[in-house]
């Protein structure tokens, strides 16, 4: 079990199966849209940063 929530591909699915129904129901909501704005930029950061730390 501590497989599945430290494995990035498989934790994936977790927050999947919290963030879909979300936005399936908030979606068009302008608060729903800046968070998910939000989280999304910083995972963006995350990836940019780790990939960029080697050159």
């Amino acid at each position: 079990m501590s497989y599945l929530v430290q494995c990035g591909w498989c934790a994936s699915i977790w927050v999947a199966v919290l963030v879909v129904p979300a936005a399936c129901r908030w979606g068009d909501r302008t608060w729903f849209q800046a968070a998910a704005t939000v989280a999304g930029a910083s995972w963006l950061y995350g990836i940019a940063a780790t990939q960029l730390d080697d050159y």
